[in-house]
């Protein structure tokens, strides 16, 4: 501000003739908002948060108004959604949320509407941008379930209901096949061979089951196959074995991105095409290409990944999925986390093993610790896909797995190339889908849950769920535990070939297996079914399962289990080593490839025995075991004479301290090549007790093996070394031991006592420990294919190669006993060399 511009006042001075102010305009508030949803994607009848961000774009403050939210434009008809919300003041340049419920009843597109101060109370520069809008569309509620044939749950499509069967023809017929409520007694028929279902407002993010139950009750036989889109899916399924045949597919999302589906079920047929229901299910499905890049760490985008952070993805072998592979190599387990599953739903767990060369490698899965019975090895350049069920227990309580993949006989490199979680929809009401027969039996007992590593477990609680399976995957009976600890009495029906359609069940003789909440169970003891009608006692296990890893060697091993196998089978047990044995004997049974089924008296392999089997081939194999571990405590019965016992302590003991408690009752202790005589030390050669290793023990008289608690461990058996390599053991063996003397001198220790067979055959032999002394020698007979003794030949000693005499003629028998010996020889068993001297 200037004063006296033109000077026209005389003034003291002129210099002061002028003011200056700053000034700070404000602009007026201007209220704007954005839409967003707490699923952006919801489903008709879903309840869904939509939040209005509303910003005030000016510089003064906004005061406070109302806004509200319609469906369509409210300049149009729009209907109100939710009530009038008050929104407090905005400071100029901030913003406010304000949030309102919506439940869309029908799915479809919308178009939502938000207005911000819809009463006018604020004083805005901008008075046109107070609405905001947003288009949305609603998925189609699941599940979609369509009775076909069924008048009131047959619907036609239409564009209001988003799904339903097409029939531009109008052909199709109701067909009947009998009374009752089940989806199999109503059928659509289409005499054209296509019967044809529409599903539109699906959802591109989601993931779909399209369930079928396809069925003929007109014995025409039909071949049906299940197209999407014009893209065969499914099929043919050979509907003329008179069952129904239950199909769950998981939708490829690439044929819904038009957010729409036609089903086709098609039948060349002249007898037309059939079907008795379709369903369409949103699943739970969470998908890793491991290796490749949608592979995450936990808990990524969706509630799941690996981890092992210091895992590695690898495309060494190509890129394709079953390629690609995620590897540890700094641990022989590797881990994927799925959090967020649903305790009212069951789950698939879906596996891709592959690797590039033929080396082998074993691995095994486990969830929470439950062993799946899932053991695989990629040594033979196949594609290993493998879908185990998800132990109900495992995610009862916190709603999440651990999926660990375990390499077995090595310290690193545990890989998947394909994991994926499944929920299961057709497939989940087995337990309760079990269907009677006039073929049954029953069984009781005692169920525990959470099984340790001791043996030691809790009560099964109330509401925890049996299922008694078939060897073809049947659900043959179920039962809900009442009271804790135990269950019972459980139906298990046989198979009814005379119903038509004819219902799978139990076969005579065939071993039911068990599962509590999913999981695999052990049961004692093992069931074999036979329709008695009678009551049969039954305990059931299930806990933290662990593997056991034994080395065989070609030819005859001597082997034992401290886990208990959930499914005994003998072939089950041996899976690990599949095609590379040809016999194996227990103390009361055999098992010989050669035999037929009838024949062979051996069925299971149990903890705590002991078994010879015989390896095929030159290669030595890894037999991995996986189940519950036994108490090391567990009794083990014995009766007077030769017992096969097991061991089930985790670390070696001094024979003497593993054997405590039978101690003065037990006369000889054989292993394949060992032997300990706890009134003979001189001689023995056993002298610890190892896992993995079967046994032989003599016993005057009836006792109870009880290994012991605690105990230090021992070292692994340190037994004088032998230069027979060429022995080949057998299960036929007798025993020789006593003294060597040479020139009426000790033979003195290195000195190789050898026992030949009259075909010039090394059938046994020992190097000499201490001078004089020949220890536990086993001498063995011919299993009928390999080399040893006959039953009554004359055995010859050699010392060094050269024969020497014994004190008596000695035969051949196959005893497990011990006799007994004198040698003696005249001569230069051994060769000097004397250094040459030269000046």
């Amino acid at each position: 501000m200037i004063l006296d511009p033109y000077d026209r006042l005389a003034e003291t001075s002129e210099t002061n003739n002028q003011a200056t102010a700053n000034l700070t305009i404000l602009t007026r508030a201007d209220l704007s908002g954005a839409i967003s949803l707490s699923d952006p994607e919801p489903l008709a009848g879903q309840a869904v948060v939509v939040t209005l961000k509303e910003a005030n774009q000016g510089q003064t403050g906004a005061a406070a108004s109302k806004a509200r939210l319609y469906n369509g434009d409210p300049a149009n008809g729009g209907v109100t959604i939710d009530v009038l919300k008050s929104v407090s003041s905005i400071a100029g340049g901030t913003n406010r949320l304000v949030t309102f419920n919506w439940t869309p009843a029908a799915p479809g597109w919308y178009r939502l509407y938000a207005v911000s101060d819809l009463t006018h109370t604020v004083s805005e520069s901008n008075e046109t941008n107070n609405t905001a809008w947003l288009d949305v569309h609603v998925g189609l509620a699941s599940p979609v379930t369509i009775d076909s044939g069924l008048a009131a749950g047959d619907p036609a499509y239409t564009p209001a209901l988003s799904y339903g069967f097409v029939d531009p023809q109008a052909n199709d017929v109701r067909v009947t096949c009998g009374a009752g409520s089940q989806p199999e007694n109503t059928l659509r028929r289409d005499p054209g061979g296509d019967v044809t279902y529409r599903f539109d407002n699906l959802v591109p993010a989601h993931f779909y089951h399209l369930d079928l139950l396809l069925y003929e009750c007109d014995g025409a036989g039909r071949q049906e196959t299940v197209n999407i889109d014009g893209s065969r899916v499914a099929g043919p399924e050979d509907l003329g074995n008179g069952l129904v045949h239950r199909l769950s597919l998981l939708v490829d999302p690439a044929l819904y991105q038009d957010r729409s589906l036609l089903v086709d079920i098609q039948s060349t047929s002249v007898d037309g095409a059939v079907v008795a229901a379709v369903n369409l299910i949103d699943v739970d499905y969470r998908y890793f290409d491991s290796g490749a890049a949608g592979d995450v760490a936990f808990p990524g985008s969706h509630n799941a990944g690996y981890l092992e952070t210091g895992s590695t993805p690898s495309m060494a072998w190509g890129v394709l999925p079953y390629q690609s592979l995620r590897v540890n190599q700094n641990a022989s387990s590797l881990t994927y986390r799925f959090a967020g599953l649903n305790p009212a739903k069951v789950y698939n767990l879906h596996l891709t093993f592959w690797q590039k060369d033929g080396a082998a490698r074993l691995q095994h899965v486990s969830v929470d610790g439950v062993d799946t019975n899932l053991l695989v090895n990629t040594g033979d350049y196949q594609i290993h896909q493998e879908t185990v069920l998800v132990p109900l227990a495992a995610y009862q309580a916190d709603g999440s797995i651990d999926v660990v993949i375990a390499r077995i006989g090595a310290t690193s490199g545990a890989s998947i190339n394909e994991i994926a979680l499944e929920e299961q929809t057709l497939g989940s009401a087995a337990l309760s889908g079990v269907v009677p027969t006039p073929y049954f039996t029953d069984v009781y007992g005692g169920v525990q849950v959470n099984v340790d590593a001791n043996g030691q477990g809790t009560p099964a609680p109330i509401g925890t769920v049996i299922a008694a399976l078939d060897p073809r995957g049947d659900v043959v009976g179920s039962f809900t535990v009442t009271t804790a600890g135990q269950y019972g009495y459980l139906h298990l029906y046989g198979e009814d070939l005379s119903a038509d359609p004819s219902i799978p069940g139990m076969r005579d003789g065939e071993l039911v297996t068990f599962t509590i909440n999913g999981a695999p169970a052990v049961a004692k003891p093992s069931f074999y079914w036979h329709s008695d009608f009678m009551v049969h006692p039954v305990d059931l296990s299930v806990g933290t399962t662990q593997g056991q890893q034994l080395l065989l060697q070609p030819g005859w091993n001597f082997v034992s289990f401290y886990v208990e196998p959930p499914s005994p089978l003998l072939n089950n047990v041996l899976q690990s080593v599949f095609n590379r044995y040809d016999r194996v004997l227990s103390e009361t049974g055999v098992y010989d490839i050669h035999l037929a089924d009838a024949f062979n008296t051996l069925k299971e392999l149990h903890a705590g025995q002991g078994y010879l089997l015989h390896l095929t081939g030159t290669a030595t194999g890894a037999l991995v075991t996986n189940g519950l571990a036994q108490a090391v405590d567990t009794p083990i019965a014995l009766h007077a004479g030769w017992n096969w016992i097991g061991y089930l302590p985790r670390t070696s003991l001094p024979v003497a301290q593993a054997l405590a408690s039978i101690s003065g009752k037990y006369q000889l202790v054989h292993t394949l090549y060992d032997t300990y005589n706890p009134a003979d030390l001189v001689h023995s050669t056993l002298v610890t007790m190892n896992p993995g290793e079967g046994y032989l023990v003599y016993l005057n008289s009836a006792a109870t093996l009880v290994y012991p608690l605690d105990g230090s461990s021992a070292p692994s058996m340190q037994n004088w070394p032998s230069s027979c390599a060429g022995v080949t053991p057998s299960p036929e063996m007798m025993v020789v031991y006593g003294s060597v003397q040479i020139n009426s001198a000790p033979a003195p220790a290195g000195a190789v006592v050898e026992i030949v067979t009259p075909r010039g055959e090394v059938a046994g032999c020992s190097v000499i420990q201490d001078a004089g002394v020949l220890k536990y020698v086993h001498v063995f007979g011919s299993d009928g294919s390999g080399p040893g003794f006959l039953p009554g030949e004359s055995l010859t000693f050699k010392l060094n190669g050269k024969e020497v005499q014994a004190d008596s003629a000695l035969v051949w028998q196959n005893n497990l006993d011990v006799q007994p010996v004198v040698l003696t020889g005249i001569g230069p068993y051994f060769s000097w060399f004397l250094p040459v001297m030269t000046k």
